[in-house]
């Protein structure tokens, strides 16, 4: 990830919380992270999740509605599945990630403390 650009601000268990200053560089971040642990010699189908939004960075942590909405698809999300939310794909179809990016929309979910959200499940193209 951080080869890429992101940085890492935390870790949370066997979970990381990562930053990058561009959505393609946020989504190929986690893309690539995702795939390493698949294809690795013990295969780990890992979840999470992706959306841009403005941060509060405050003591090495960040915080903001983006940074919730990002845990809470995380939660929704299944083994292998990279979620984004709505909003985020149509920033991701609109850039230079089209053609390398696919989107798969998924049933509104109820995300806890958020409401409603509309899954979007990111997969290379």
């Amino acid at each position: 990830m951080t080869g890429v650009g992101g940085r890492i601000v935390k870790t949370m268990g066997d979970g990381v919380l990562f930053v990058a200053d561009d959505l393609e560089t946020g989504v190929l971040a986690a893309l690539g992270l995702a795939e390493t642990y698949r294809d690795g010699p013990v295969e780990l189908e890992v979840h999470g999740a992706v959306t841009w939004g403005r941060i509060l960075p405050r003591s090495g942590d960040i915080f903001g509605p983006s940074v919730n909405l990002a845990a809470r698809l995380a939660d929704l999300a299944g083994p292998g599945q990279l979620l984004t939310d709505a909003a985020t794909w149509q920033l991701i179809e609109g850039s230079g990630l089209g053609p390398v990016v696919a989107g798969a929309p998924l049933p509104p979910a109820q995300a806890d403390g958020i409401g409603v959200v509309e899954p979007v499940v990111l997969t290379r193209a």
